[in-house]
């Protein structure tokens, strides 16, 4: 800024300027900048960590689980079952953790794809809530449902199920007798109709000073060395992200002591005749299929297995014995080399092959031999993620399962496609 001096012929004959030193004022906005910058790279790099971790643990995890189910089914005496129950729990519960932390990892890098469609809530609730009541029974709690009829609301069902999963989970471990209700019922707030679902419990409940902090990653309740319940904390954290990305509100009531309400709204659909016919999302909770044995007349389907980890190789043989045979290979380049010599009716394909050819590169290569164009290919990966999923499935790959998975999930795929 300056100021004009002229003399009385109104010439300018001085400038006074004013000035002001605004280094200062750059500097920090510089640092503020990196600072920023390095941010937001920290939340990428902590992201790509978590999705690499999923795959890493996932796969292990499935010969894990995968084995200890076979061992069930051995002749074992007393002690050696208790010990094999042990394996199994203790691995659904380490997935339970690693679902929590990478759908976390999701939501805060923004790669949730949501799907939004009519949910009939009231079937859906119906059709989900068996297990949990199963798990109530076994704790010596009453489970009471009051579900009204023709609710809907557009939702994603998947994210719906998850977090109805965590605070039904939640108010069967913290409550240790008397009652955990379910409720779903219309609601009119200032004149604004609402899906209502009402979760309640005689539990412990939560103090009034800490009813904010149990919605923050990885806080609990009770913490610290002396905290008296198992978890991550971060069930309710996924369940309030979850809510919020519906555009839905969660709330929570509670008296220590004497239990918890946690009230969630979603705005109140209402469907058109069509929309009316859409079946709602079955249970997370696979159903075990019976599977029937191969005629001896018929010939069994043959099956290429591409696995660079032995143990998940060898799993599938077993899995699959009495209804395929299989041949088995560790890289791409094999797999691509076997599919060329011979001739299988379906290729169970891993991504992660190592550093030769992954197995989408492997698939391509297969695909463009003239006996593998419409040959069924199933990914059997530690990938999970939906960006993931949905790159895999645009390769010329039919179909995924993802690891771990059950000896009924993976015959269940193979019956499809074969």
């Amino acid at each position: 800024m300056y100021i004009l001096i002229k003399n009385s012929n109104k010439e300018i004959t001085h400038f006074i300027a004013i000035k002001e030193d605004i280094t200062e004022q750059k500097l920090l906005e510089m640092d503020l900048r990196v600072a920023k910058e390095k941010a937001e790279e920290m939340s990428r790099l902590k992201s790509s960590l978590l999705l690499n971790l999923s795959h890493e643990i996932r796969t292990p995890m499935n010969g894990i689980l995968g084995f200890a189910g076979l061992l069930k089914e051995q002749p074992l005496d007393d002690e050696s079952l208790k010990m094999v129950d042990i394996i199994s729990n203790s691995g659904r519960r380490l997935m339970t953790t690693l679902n929590s932390i990478l759908d976390l990892a999701q939501v805060e890098a923004g790669k949730q794809n949501l799907q939004i469609t009519p949910v009939h809530l009231s079937e859906m609730i119906c059709n989900i809530q068996t297990p949990y009541i199963e798990l109530a029974e076994n704790k010596k709690l009453k489970f009471i449902s009051t579900v009204e009829e023709n609710i809907c609301s557009l939702l994603d069902q998947r994210l719906l199920q998850n977090m109805l999963h965590h605070l039904l989970d939640n108010a069967i471990k913290f409550t240790a007798s008397g009652t955990i209700s379910l409720i779903l019922k219309k609601e009119v707030l200032q004149g604004t109709p609402f899906a209502t679902i009402l979760i309640k419990d005689s539990g412990i409940g939560i103090p009034s000073e800490k009813l904010d902090l149990i919605f923050e990653a990885f806080r609990q309740g009770s913490e610290g060395m002396g905290r008296s319940f198992e978890g991550t904390g971060l069930g309710l954290t996924l369940c309030k992200k979850f809510v919020e990305l519906l555009n839905g509100t969660i709330t929570v009531d509670s008296v220590p002591e004497i239990g918890s309400t946690f009230t969630v709204r979603f705005p109140l659909y209402y469907p058109t005749p069509d929309e009316l016919m859409l079946k709602p999302l079955a249970s997370n909770t696979p159903e075990a299929e019976e599977i029937p044995e191969v005629s001896k007349e018929k010939k069994k389907a043959r099956v290429l297995i591409v696995e660079d980890n032995e143990p998940n190789c060898e799993l599938m043989e077993i899995y699959l014995r009495t209804y395929c045979d299989s041949d088995s290979v560790f890289s791409g380049k094999q797999a691509v080399k076997h599919a060329f010599i011979n001739q299988y009716d379906l290729i169970l394909m891993d991504i992660n092959l190592g550093p030769d050819m992954d197995g989408i590169q492997a698939t391509k290569e297969i695909r463009s031999l003239e006996n593998y164009k419409s040959i069924p290919i199933i990914a059997v990966t530690g990938f999970s993620t939906n960006e993931e999923k949905t790159k895999i499935l645009s390769s010329g790959i039919d179909q995924l399962l993802s690891k771990p998975f059950t000896r009924e999930e993976l015959l269940k795929i193979v019956r499809s496609v074969v």
